[in-house]
């Protein structure tokens, strides 16, 4: 009795479509090759997952960043993070925090801001924290997304961070 078997392949991961197999011993050495393809393309899309994170969300977090800020008029209020957005609230409105990128880091351990003042200190910052800000506030308007089009952005902001306002941090008192 001859056993025919049929094996599909990936169109990249062979030049030939189909294998016809006669014997046991084809199949199980077919099956080990498929086997060990498949751990190697595993470990591909691994290393290629892991490489995009340093440039991606987990290294900023959910931090809206651009490349500078330069106005100084003050606001204040409680920072709230959440998974996707930083906010400063006040009087029960939520606005968009936007940070300059080369001043600010993301700790994702503790889910904290790290930030460098104009005169060099370190300034950490959680959820829940009162502070005042030194920067500049943008109206949004009622289209978000036409508002972030127009904004030179080192990280831009996931579209259910865009609220009516936002403030571009320069500094933190």
């Amino acid at each position: 009795m001859e056993l025919r078997i049929l094996v599909s392949h990936l169109a990249w991961l062979s030049p030939l479509p189909m294998i016809e197999m006669r014997n046991r011993t084809n199949v199980r050495s077919v099956q080990t090759r498929i086997r060990r393809t498949r751990v190697v393309v595993a470990a591909l899309i691994a290393m290629v997952a892991t490489a995009c994170e340093g440039t991606g969300a987990s290294e900023w977090g959910p931090l809206a960043l651009v490349e500078a800020t330069g106005d100084m008029a003050r606001n204040e209020g409680m920072v709230v993070i959440t998974d996707a957005c930083v906010f400063l609230e006040r009087d029960d409105e939520r606005g968009l925090l936007v940070w300059p990128a080369d001043r600010t880091r993301w700790n994702p351990g503790d889910r904290s801001i790290s930030f460098t003042t104009l005169e060099g200190g370190e300034v950490t910052v959680e959820s829940g924290q009162h502070v005042v800000l030194a920067g500049g506030g943008a109206g949004v308007g009622e289209d978000g997304d036409a508002w972030t089009e127009t904004i030179q952005w080192a990280r831009r902001p996931a579209p259910e961070c865009v609220t009516r306002g936002a403030w571009f941090v320069t500094d933190i008192e």
